[in-house]
């Protein structure tokens, strides 16, 4: 399923990018389409979000843990898994063992409003800059950021 995103102008709905008009054009003339409508959340935001986690994820050092003769890895979903259920984005789950765990709630732009999405961003810099970027301020961790959103 091809997702295009739209934009009212003038009373009309232009597609709201290259990509996305190429979609359109794709697309079978006199055959019916299917369309639900929704605003999302700034994709920006959601870019620099992401941003925020490879940064914290970089300056992540975890102490080298073995199990069973095997050197555990740092990963960045594990990493981003944590860090929602650490800032308290997550549900309790009973697993096959019978024991409570938080599990991540997803991050999409259908199961976040902007809103919600905002006190997540805002909650990982402060667990961040309290346990990962320790000695690091708030504007340091911005300037990263913004580093890598003009990089990509």
């Amino acid at each position: 399923m091809t997702c295009v995103y739209l934009i009212k102008k003038n009373g009309f709905l232009i597609p709201s990018s290259e990509c996305d008009q190429e979609n359109i054009a794709l697309m079978t003339d006199g055959k019916t389409y299917k369309c639900e409508f929704s605003s999302p959340r700034n994709i920006r935001f959601h870019r620099r979000y992401f941003a925020l986690l490879d940064v914290l994820f970089n300056i992540f050092d975890p102490e080298p843990v073995s199990h069973k003769g095997e050197v555990a890895i740092k990963n960045r979903e594990r990493f981003r898994k944590d860090i929602a259920i650490a800032t308290g984005h997550y549900e309790l789950v009973v697993s096959i063992k019978g024991e409570c765990k938080a599990e991540a709630k997803s991050i999409s732009f259908a199961s976040m409003d902007e809103t919600k999405f905002s006190e997540l961003y805002s909650r990982t810099i402060d667990y961040g800059l309290l346990r990962i970027a320790k000695g690091k301020t708030k504007e340091e961790i911005d300037n990263w950021v913004a580093q890598i959103i003009e990089f990509s």
